[in-house]
């Protein structure tokens, strides 16, 4: 993407502790679906993300609400992405064939069942074929239902927010999942994800990078870590560890009542816990030292 050629020197140094680290086939999931979407990898070699997930009720022992905020954020859209499997070709010459241990054709591309066969791991590979296997035969009645409530779903979280989850994979996960369902890029639903998505991009001279998310609550957390480390022996930097402390508290307290109760819009009590934790544990460090 950048022009580089594969005897680059700094793609030659990724390219060897990659194939050290044992290649393409021991990236996470999420990797390999994106993968996917340029040819690269198989969509049957990854776990299944079907979007009937939606459709389970809250009282079922799995459900979208039974993982965290963002978890759910980005496991969504990418249900959506998986039931449509998108493909874009790619040039061969920017293709990643040779990050494959002993190439991509002698290579192990599902998961490694573990060795003993009565556990948890092996339960789920079972599941994860049977949900394969019924793909490939269409039997897959609630399909529609299932994807009209991923859209509402994640269209309902576009409102009032920084982009859906307000984080990098969620937002990307959501523009892609756009485009699967049909949206154009004239569309508004559209236009708004990738401005949500873009804001998080700094752009200086030369470089550019991209923010994993607008985060001022953890943010506050390492200010906070970094004033109590600073060590100053005339106790202003405790008191501008309290002052912190009492405003990001108080900010959280008045969000309470617009976040989500299971189940519905918003950014979820598990963000508020999430969110409390680092402050919480720096309050502790501080306290330690």
């Amino acid at each position: 993407m950048a022009g580089f050629t594969a005897d680059h020197p700094a793609l030659a140094r990724a390219r060897k502790k990659i194939l050290e680290m044992g290649g393409v086939t021991e990236v996470n999931t999420f990797t390999k679906i994106y993968l996917c979407f340029f040819g690269q990898y198989d969509y049957d070699a990854v776990p299944a993300i079907p979007p009937e997930i939606v459709l389970f009720p809250n009282w079922f022992w799995f459900n979208i609400y039974e993982i965290s905020s963002w978890s759910r954020a980005i496991l969504v859209p990418l249900s959506i992405c998986y039931a449509k499997k998108p493909f874009k070709k790619i040039p061969d010459e920017m293709g990643v064939e040779e990050l494959f241990v002993g190439g991509r054709d002698k290579s192990r591309m599902h998961l490694h069942w573990a060795k003993k066969w009565i556990s948890w791991r092996n339960f789920f590979l079972v599941l994860d074929r049977i949900t394969h296997w019924a793909e490939r035969l269409y039997i897959r009645p609630l399909r529609s239902l299932a994807l009209r409530q991923a859209e509402k779903w994640m269209l309902e979280r576009f409102e009032m927010s920084d982009g859906l989850g307000a984080i990098y994979p969620s937002m990307m996960n959501a523009i892609i999942a756009l485009r699967c369902l049909g949206y154009s890029v004239d569309d508004p639903q559209f236009i708004r994800a990738m401005d949500e998505f873009e804001k998080l991009g700094i752009e200086e001279g030369d470089t550019f990078r991209m923010q994993p998310c607008l985060s001022p609550v953890w943010d506050t957390a390492y200010a906070l870590f970094a004033l109590a480390r600073r060590g100053s022996g005339d106790g202003s930097a405790a008191g501008e560890v309290r002052r912190l402390d009492v405003a990001e508290t108080g900010a959280q307290a008045g969000r309470l009542e617009d976040q989500e109760s299971e189940g519905e819009p918003g950014a979820g009590i598990s963000n508020l816990t999430t969110s409390f934790i680092p402050t919480w544990m720096t309050r502790r460090w501080c306290a330690w030292d």
